[in-house]
């Protein structure tokens, strides 16, 4: 697996669900009401107390999941080498890490937001928007990975008693009422130098959540693009003003749900409003009778955005060259090759030169190199002096554009004389290269 998972789908067992008729939300206080109703009072009071510790036990365990318990984990990334380029795929709901290749300093982003969710047959979840871009990469750099969750759909009004659910990272619920609304879809992102929000480099929207309109209509808002779409509404859509319900989020927070990442809940009623979308601005929850807005999507200059264009769960896909070996010649005088033995002063710092035709930058080591190691002195090697040491207490690697020559000052240590060394120095692509060293 390319990554760690860092976040998960909770999935609730059948008999905690069956023992409370729906698992009640973290910090629910409903759960003594329920327990009440599912308890016959004709039966003796000893038994009826047996009965309701028990489901109350089992209700406890199904908020402890809801909280974020235990959870099943995520499917690895799958990443597919084809000649030179490999694709790696995200495709389940959640966050994951993708570590950066050695040697490669960009890709392309392919990232879809999730769909909302909808009335089967009738009111449809927004589709979720599509964002692309090439973004520059550091080698070996951590970037995380978020694919949004589509949004919970709903049955016909009498069918269930609770709204759809939001969708995996940003998503809202539904509207609670007679005739729940369904639930928005999750936004899909990218984010690079850490996992917060405001990491985030890429994202596309995640489509509103359908209401319960059996004539059709209350259909989600599409999901950015770079805005999201207002969610549709028997009387026509939302006003457009800041905040308003129903409304897609946008590039500024002005609209939608005004909030960073997330959606709004679907208003509640008779007949309850969908869900609002996730995105960089996630859309706002419809009002009675309307589909949430879609969130909005975000990216660098350049990017391609799309709206409307998934449905299901979100998707992210990851494209890169496979880097090229560095052509490398060296080493440089003052060292020398093997089967040559450099003698030098134990204590000395030594500089180690060697080219890559042309500036690769300076990220071309591999972690923990250079490296040494003692080696059996060889009498028969030949011996040949260090003629020229650096100059104390320079360190670190250095490029010269005028020589195309690297430098790194290796600081070798007083305690190694009368030993012999061997110096590694192995790149980021995979290749070593090695010089032997006897200390006087």
């Amino acid at each position: 697996m390319l990554g760690t998972t860092v976040s998960r789908r909770r999935v609730v067992p059948p008999a905690l669900g069956a023992a409370c008729g729906r698992c009640p939300e973290p910090g629910d206080r409903r759960i003594g009401d329920q327990l009440l109703e599912r308890v016959d009072l004709a039966m003796p009071v000893s038994l009826r107390a047996t009965l309701a510790a028990l489901a109350g036990a089992l209700c406890l365990g199904c908020a402890i999941l809801l909280s974020g318990g235990a959870a099943p984990a995520l499917a690895a990334p799958s990443c597919t080498p084809s000649g030179a380029i490999t694709v790696c795929t995200f495709s389940t709901p959640g966050a994951d890490t993708f570590t950066v290749p050695a040697g490669v300093t960009e890709a392309s982003f392919d990232v879809f937001g999730a769909q909302g969710g909808g009335l089967p047959g009738q009111s449809v979840g927004g589709l979720g928007g599509r964002a692309r871009a090439e973004l520059a990469l550091a080698p070996r750099a951590t970037v995380t990975v978020v694919v949004g969750g589509a949004g919970g759909s709903i049955g016909a009004c009498d069918a269930q008693e609770t709204p759809g659910a939001g969708g995996v990272n940003g998503g809202a619920s539904g509207g609670s009422g007679f005739c729940e609304g369904a639930g928005g879809g999750g936004a899909s992102d990218v984010r690079i130098g850490g996992s917060s929000l405001s990491d985030r480099v890429l994202v596309a929207g995640g489509g509103g959540g359908g209401a319960n309109r059996s004539e059709g209509l209350g259909d989600g808002g599409a999901g950015g693009g770079l805005s999201g779409s207002a969610g549709d509404i028997l009387a026509g859509g939302g006003g457009g003003g800041p905040c308003e319900r129903g409304t897609g989020g946008d590039q500024t927070g002005t609209s939608g749900s005004c909030l960073p990442g997330d959606g709004s809940a679907g208003a509640d009623g008779t007949f309850a409003g969908g869900g609002g979308g996730g995105g960089f601005y996630g859309g706002a929850g419809g009002r009675s009778l309307q589909g949430g807005g879609g969130g909005s999507g975000f990216g660098p200059p350049g990017v391609v955005f799309e709206t409307g264009v998934r449905g299901g769960d979100g998707l992210v896909t990851i494209t890169y060259a496979e880097p090229v070996a560095y052509s490398f010649t060296g080493f440089f005088s003052p060292v020398d090759n093997p089967p040559m033995l450099n003698t030098v002063k134990a204590g000395a710092s030594v500089p180690v030169k060697f080219s890559l035709a042309g500036d690769q930058g300076l990220g071309i080591l591999a972690a923990g190199s250079p490296a040494s190691q003692r080696i059996t002195c060889d009498g028969s090697a030949p011996l040949d002096p260090i003629e020229k040491t650096a100059t104390p207490g320079s360190s670190g690697l250095q490029y010269n554009a005028l020589t195309d020559q690297y430098t790194y000052v290796w600081k070798t240590e007083k305690g190694w004389a009368n030993t012999c060394r061997q110096l590694n120095v192995k790149l980021d692509d995979g290749s070593d290269h090695r010089a032997s060293f006897r200390f006087r």
